[in-house]
This record gives C-alpha cells, structure tokens and sequence, in this order.
C-alpha cells in the first residue's frame, strides 16, 4: 500500500513539474520537457492503477477464501 501512495505522489509532483516547466522556459523546451515529464507521469500512473488492481484482487481472493 505504501508503494501506491508512493506512486500516487510521484504522479503529482511530475504534474507540477510539469505545471512549473510551463511557466519558466521557452516554447521548443517547454514541449520538450512536458513531454518527457507527461510519460513519466504515465508511466507512474499506470503502474499504480497495476498495483490497485493487483490489491484488489488480493482482497477479493481473501474473501472468496474466507
């Protein structure tokens, strides 16, 4: 559980990141670097939506069994 609030945070702080890079530099850089921080975020987000669902399977198997 802690691993997915973790990645849950880290998809955050990439959104202000990417939020901030918006603000502070120039067009082609700021593609650029949004790009590059929108697929980590992606990245991030999908291996959390894994981990929930793999958390959720545990749980319904848990009560399948008990």
């Amino acid at each position: 559980m802690d691993h997915l609030r973790y990645q849950i945070a880290r998809v955050d702080a990439l959104l202000h990141a990417a939020d901030d890079l918006l603000e502070r530099v120039g067009d082609r850089q700021r593609r650029e670097h949004v790009a590059h921080l929108v697929d980590l975020a992606k990245q991030a987000t999908a291996t959390a939506l894994a981990m929930a669902a793999g958390l959720a399977r545990q749980l319904l198997k848990g009560r399948s069994e008990g």
